[in-house]
């Protein structure tokens, strides 16, 4: 992995302190000039988590014509802070390719601890959304890709599990 780690002095006087989750490396929350944050980071990508993706981006999107709920959401959805995303936000903006730089990686972060995260549609509906990105989103991505393949070898694992111990001990069990 290509983590870039940078140094207290280049962040903030304190600097943040780095750890290593899930296979990418965060930044602990740091305080500079009364401005809170946090950075993201894997290969070379950093992030910082208080911005939107329209602040990352600099692309700032003209109020939506149509008046659908997808349109009104995901217009919306690009002013808030990447930490307040929800899994539900995540699932909206995955879908509607919005931000991918942004939303995959916390979207992978998410279903890293939960393969089944769900959003307001369906126990896993996220990670739907991820596996109907394009295949060019991927190789542009190894690194997320290889995260996503962890993924499904834990799904894998954890079907085998369901199939093999669990629902025959269930079907055995008698319930009052």
């Amino acid at each position: 992995m290509n983590v870039r780690v940078f140094h207290a002095l280049d962040l903030a006087t304190l600097g943040p302190l780095w750890w290593r989750y899930g296979g990418v490396m965060v930044a602990l929350w740091w305080r500079y000039g009364g401005v809170m944050g946090a950075l993201w980071g894997q290969g070379n990508t950093v992030m910082d988590l208080t911005k939107s993706i329209e602040e990352l981006e600099g692309e700032f999107w003209p109020p939506p014509k149509l008046e659908s709920h997808v349109a009104v959401e995901s217009h919306r959805l690009r002013k808030v802070p990447l930490v307040n995303l929800t899994v539900e936000d995540l699932r909206l903006l995955v879908g509607q390719r919005v931000g991918l730089e942004y939303t995959v990686p916390l979207a992978m972060d998410r279903l890293e601890e939960n393969p089944l995260a769900a959003g307001a549609m369906y126990r896993g509906d996220l990670l739907t959304n991820v596996l109907k990105l394009p295949e060019s989103f991927w190789q542009l991505h190894p690194e997320l890709n290889n995260r996503l393949v962890e993924v499904k070898l834990e799904l894998e694992a954890l079907a085998e599990t369901i199939a093999k111990e669990l629902l025959p001990s269930i079907s055995t069990f008698e319930f009052r």
